[in-house]
């Protein structure tokens, strides 16, 4: 066994640089999102701080090629991985309220937590390297071996994370597993390379590990309902009161911001989901919809109740959202009610329905749309997939005014370049130089100026804005749909 005892501690090293960076962005999500910015951070990140750890492990090795240096390297990874699957809240909760720049916030955050434990573990291979090396002659074949083994090791880290650990066990658990990992191949060189004394490493090992057996004497939440990653995001679940009414509200969020807001007895929708009743206002001839993203199916419920003999198709990419809206916000299996786990740009390229209305309600970070749903390509199939006097309703966060609103202004623009008709809906009329829910209607025929026997919808009506639009920059297409980099300052937002 101490023969390869090197090989296995290079093997465990790559795998935790892959599951470390994977879990990154989960851990990330909630205070920072899930865009290509953070994730160009985490990359960039973690790239430099493997580069420099390569660079210290040659020169330490170099110096003082010892077995002990190599288990301490291990251990200090190990005990800084730990402290961030514990401590990771507090630190990011500084750094979001603090950066709103989210290139500067991701960029900070990445550096904080998860820099110097790759530093250590990038140090690893090049001082195996050093005390594998018994002949000059096979300098090569021993450097390329170890580092090929590093590689397996990340590949291996990278599928096991990716297709297993998050699903199953979360993120602040496989940070803690990957601590144990390491501090046993640093307890392994202790007891076969140095023969040292391995007690108190036995006993971080036993104590770590009642952190993973006993999870329920961690700090809790007790308004969290659920907090999971799946295969897609990470999920949380959580109830309050609402400060008017005083009802019971529960909400689903994958970043910072709640992305599905509903009142925990079911009754009636809170904020931007009624607008879109109003491609019933606009067409009451509508015969079935196109919902495109589930989350907490809030308003395909509400559908459903109020239009039983009209039919709806939801695709929703992560089937766990489907389960935890049945779970949690009340969605039952009705006949008319169709539901597909695909991606949505996927769904409308191949599908041969035809839809009265187009509902889209998708975000892949907080503030962001999926880029490739957003674009001329996309914009020209919901064209296709619509009847004649067929209508598409988005719900964007942006701002009418002002410089956050970019990307609400590029998009009314491509809209624009396809359908004939395209109307803005803000949430808050009053409050156009802030972001918000913009709701954006278009259509192929005509939108009607007619007025509404329910209050409510009438209300929605008023919303319209009749003001002049900048126009938008670009027309976005899937070759070039800088979606996320038009939202680098995320300002204020308000539900």
């Amino acid at each position: 066994m101490r023969r390869y005892i090197l090989e296995v501690v290079v093997f465990i090293s790559g795998a935790a640089v892959m599951i470390l960076e994977i879990v990154a962005s989960r851990i990330l999500a909630p205070h920072i999102g899930t865009s290509i910015i953070v994730w160009t951070s985490l990359i960039g990140v973690i790239l430099a701080s493997l580069s420099l750890g390569y660079f210290w492990g040659g020169k330490v090795a170099d110096r003082t090629p010892k077995y002990f240096l190599l288990r301490n390297l291990l251990f200090a990874a190990a005990a800084y991985i730990f402290f961030i699957g514990l401590r990771n809240k507090e630190i990011l909760g500084i750094v979001s309220t603090n950066i709103e720049d989210i290139r500067i916030a991701s960029v900070v955050s990445a550096l904080a937590l998860f820099s110097l434990p790759t530093v250590f573990l990038g140090m690893v291979s090049p001082f195996s390297v050093h005390l594998k090396l018994h002949n000059l002659a096979k300098s090569g074949r021993v450097a390329g071996t170890l580092y090929a083994i590093s590689t397996i090791g990340s590949i291996f880290g990278t599928f096991w994370c990716g297709f297993y650990l998050l699903a199953q066990i979360g993120s602040r658990n496989i940070l803690i597993l990957v601590s144990l990992l390491l501090i046993l191949c640093a307890l392994f060189i202790n007891i076969l390379a140095e023969k040292g004394r391995s007690l108190w490493l036995l006993i971080l090992v036993l104590a770590m590990a009642g952190v993973i057996l006993f999870p329920k004497y961690a700090e809790e939440d007790s308004a969290v309902l659920a907090d999971l990653d799946t295969s897609y995001s990470r999920v949380v679940i959580r109830t309050w009161r609402e400060e008017l009414t005083g009802r019971e509200m529960i909400g689903l969020s994958k970043g910072r911001f709640l992305e599905s807001v509903g009142y925990k007895d079911g009754v009636g929708m809170p904020g931007y989901y009624n607008y879109y009743d109003l491609a019933f206002h606009f067409n009451p001839e509508i015969y079935k919809v196109l919902m495109i993203g589930g989350g907490g199916y809030i308003y395909p419920k509400y559908y459903l109740d109020k239009y039983p003999g009209k039919g709806m198709d939801v695709v929703e990419i992560d089937p766990v959202m489907t389960s935890l809206a049945e779970k949690y916000f009340g969605l039952k299996p009705v006949p008319q009610l169709r539901i597909y786990h695909q991606d949505a740009r996927a769904y409308i390229d191949r599908t041969p329905e035809k839809y009265g209305a187009v509902l889209i309600d998708a975000f892949d970070s907080d503030l962001t749309i999926p880029f490739q749903l957003t674009t001329l390509e996309a914009v020209t199939k919901y064209y296709g997939i619509t009847g004649e006097a067929g209508i598409v309703i988005m719900n964007i966060i942006g701002q009418i005014q002002g410089e956050p609103g970019r990307f609400l202004r590029t998009e009314y623009e491509t809209f624009k370049s396809v359908f004939p008709y395209v109307q803005l809906y803000p949430n808050r009329k009053d409050e156009l130089s802030r972001l918000q829910n913009v709701i954006l209607v278009a259509s192929k025929k005509e939108l009607p100026e007619t007025t509404s026997s329910e209050t409510r919808v009438q209300d929605l009506v008023s919303h319209l804005y009749t003001g002049d639009i900048e126009k938008g920059e670009i027309l976005l297409t899937d070759d070039f749909a800088p979606v996320e980099q038009m939202f680098i300052r995320r300002g204020n937002w308000r539900y």
